[in-house]
């Protein structure tokens, strides 16, 4: 078993590797043609579209994919995924129509056009219709196919990237509608994948199963904008409570402590999974199974966490330009938080699994409110570098509190390795 782990685990960090090497290799040129003001607009369309995906079908998937690991009946599991496509896609237009009617009011708070205004919805879809693909590869045991679409995604994101912002723009136009064309490319490739005559995709609505995912999803818009307020939000202050530049440097900075996501995405591909097979079933010996792959995935974060801290000053130096060096600030705060993250992924899959998703939507605006707070008053008192101390302890307490509810619904014997020592000792 642990074999084909450690197999599934390589090809899924090897991914992350490589598209972080690939994003890596276009910074220095983003660095160069854009200025900081540049990159805090792109960082600030990239906030939006983060606030509008949850609302692109309530982050209702999930429950498709847990119906798919309990087994259900092929039929139905076709009926689950088309109904959740075309929710997402009314979702879609009516955001579009809403941000159109109010668009004077947005575009007094933003950098934006008309166009770009209207980009925000349709690029949040792409993704979100998108990220299903990935879904698709991972749940199905695919992680070859997995490593070749993304890497393939990535390759024309960057390229296109470059060609915008050197040789057509030469500003943040470029860089986004770089983003939002690469986006477009896969939300037809899943639209294909999923079509009529290959799988889940048909235009068939079903009520009952659209009022399933609702109910499933709704408590998850609360969740998802938590999240975005922890992991966004601090642009928007930096935006109003410094400047624009200086939440782009801040961007910049965020971005390289982030590094700590691809270790953590390469893991939670296999460990969800892993996870679900096991709680449709659970013993002793499953749970057992489950906090040894903790263990695992714990010590390998703390690893690239030391070596992210460790490189960050050569990583400036080399391949960031100089204007950006004020950066290097916020690397340990930022990467201390995702070690956090990474711990509240290990807890969370149980909470979905037993569809108590109320659950993370009430945790959510709690965290909301403690982490806007703390973003005011440690901004006020630290500057920008406030946001990420703020960051850091919203993902802490967000992780003490799943932990808390993950153990209440399935306790796991974490200190199991002490039982059977005192069985050895006892012989």
């Amino acid at each position: 078993m642990y074999k084909k782990i450690i197999k599934t685990f390589s090809v899924y960090t090897i991914t992350a590797i490589v598209s972080a090497g690939l994003s890596i290799f276009i910074l220095p040129i983003l660095t160069k043609y854009l200025s900081p003001k540049d990159y805090g607009i792109t960082a600030l369309f990239s906030t939006y579209v983060m606030i509008a995906s949850p609302f692109m079908g309530f982050s209702s998937s999930g429950l498709f994919w847990i119906k798919f690991f309990k087994q259900e009946d092929k039929d139905k599991l076709n009926k689950y995924f088309s109904t959740y496509y075309w929710f997402v896609s009314f979702c879609a237009i009516c955001l579009i129509f809403l941000l159109l009617i109010f668009s004077p009011i947005f575009k007094s708070y933003s950098f934006f056009n008309i166009l770009f205004i209207a980009l925000v919805p349709i690029t949040s879809f792409f993704s979100v219709i998108g990220d299903e693909t990935r879904n698709y590869f991972v749940n199905n045991k695919r992680p070859v196919t997995y490593f070749v679409y993304s890497i393939s995604v990535v390759l024309f994101e960057l390229a296109l990237s470059y060609i915008f912002v050197v040789y057509v723009f030469r500003s943040w136009e470029g860089r986004i509608l770089a983003w939002v064309t690469s986006l477009f490319i896969q939300f037809i490739f899943t639209t294909f994948l999923f079509a009529p005559q290959k799988k889940y995709l048909k235009f068939e609505i079903k009520i009952p199963y659209l009022k399933e995912l609702i109910i499933f999803g709704y408590p998850l818009i609360f969740h998802q904008l938590g999240k975005f307020v922890i992991n966004q939000s601090d642009r928007l202050f930096i935006t109003k409570m410094v400047s624009i530049d200086a939440a782009g440097i801040y961007s910049v900075g965020y971005q390289v402590g982030s590094m700590l996501l691809l270790p953590i995405g390469a893991f939670v591909n296999f460990y969800a999974p892993f996870v679900y097979e096991r709680l449709a079933n659970i013993n002793e010996e499953k749970k057992i199974e489950i906090v040894r792959l903790s263990y695992y995935f714990v010590a390998i974060i703390l690893i690239c966490f030391v070596g992210i801290i460790a490189i960050s000053p050569l990583f400036f130096k080399l391949l960031i330009d100089p204007k950006f060096n004020g950066g290097m600030q916020y690397v340990f705060w930022v990467a201390l938080a995702y070690v956090f993250w990474g711990g509240y992924m290990l807890f969370a899959t149980t909470i979905f699994f037993k569809q108590r998703t109320k659950i993370l939507g009430w945790l959510s605006v709690v965290n909301v409110l403690l982490n806007m707070t703390l973003n005011y008053f440690f901004i006020n008192k630290f500057g920008p570098v406030g946001a990420a101390y703020a960051t850091s302890v919203s993902f802490f307490v967000v992780l003490l509190i799943t932990a808390f509810f993950s153990n209440k619904f399935y306790p796991m014997p974490w200190l199991f390795f002490l039982k059977d020592r005192n069985v050895l000792s006892n012989q």
